[in-house]
């Protein structure tokens, strides 16, 4: 049918609560704080690139202050940023602050819907041009659709153009659905005949959604998502198996490289995000 009744729509709401917060009660315990380990030692030409969801986070001080705790990050080279938000009456968005505080160019987008905080963002310690912002594919979820986008931009490195699409996708998808949304994504990639580095927040949970709504216990869509980008001349900078989300051990967050090598990675735990950064140093194998 197309639309609830008022009575299931509410046996849906309860069933969801109930579903998520059983999920939170097992699952919180599995939340890990920061990790003090020793920085990856790299070397060579090459790029060091990260995805963050920001979480919608606005506090410049505390996020400045996490990424100077980290020299990997403060130093990272290509940042793909998700939920990034813009305070009402604030001149800049979080992204555009956080440029400023490491020295980076930007390429900002609001989300097509005009949420304030859901806006995508690349930095980079290099020029940016031919910046895009394309539509991703449209499914009806009920509640709180909306249309995802990627953001794209040509970053003009020492060694060379390199090509760079952020995305975020949509929640509560299958992975069917999942993998048609970023369809548009690897199709668009394919334009630029250079190296290209496609990351962000996929999404890749651990549920089948009945009807876009109900999360039921399934599998990881991590798999999927492998599969569908090495079939499509892809390389992942870190293992499908890696947590990047906590909550039951959820690899949402990736960096897919073609043309590029991963010569180390690392996943960082953050405070003021609930995502972890994801970070790689890729090297240009002519380089």
């Amino acid at each position: 049918m197309n639309a609830f009744s008022p009575a299931f729509g509410n046996f849906v709401k309860k069933v969801t609560i109930s579903l998520v917060a059983s999920g939170v009660l097992l699952f919180a315990a599995m939340r890990q704080s920061p990790a003090h380990r020793a920085e990856p030692v790299v070397s060579g030409p090459g790029l060091s690139v990260l995805t963050l969801n920001m979480a919608k986070q606005t506090g410049m001080q505390k996020i400045l202050g996490e990424f100077r705790a980290s020299p990997a990050l403060a130093n990272a080279d290509i940042l793909l940023l998700q939920e990034v938000k813009q305070d009402d009456g604030a001149r800049q968005c979080a992204a555009e602050q956080l440029a400023a505080g490491l020295g980076l160019h930007v390429a900002y987008s609001p989300a097509t819907t005009g949420i304030t905080d859901q806006g995508l963002a690349i930095l980079s310690r290099y020029p940016l041009r031919d910046v895009r912002v394309q539509p991703l594919k449209r499914f009806d979820l009920r509640y709180r659709s909306r249309t995802r986008i990627a953001l794209a931009a040509t970053a003009d490195s020492p060694w060379g153009p390199v090509r760079i699409f952020n995305a975020h996708l949509d929640t509560r998808l299958n992975i069917a659905d999942r993998l048609a949304q970023l369809q548009s994504v690897v199709q668009a990639q394919g334009e630029f005949h250079g190296p290209t580095i496609v990351g962000g927040d996929f999404n890749s949970n651990w549920f089948y959604w009945l009807d876009h709504v109900v999360p039921l216990p399934g599998r990881s869509q991590a798999r999927g998502v492998e599969n569908y980008m090495v079939s499509n001349g892809f390389r992942t900078a870190l293992p499908e198996n890696e947590t990047t989300f906590d909550y039951l051990g959820m690899h949402l967050d990736w960096i897919w490289l073609r043309g590029l090598e991963s010569q180390a990675y690392r996943v960082y735990p953050l405070e003021f995000s609930d995502h972890h950064a994801v970070w790689t140093r890729v090297v240009f194998p002519s380089a």
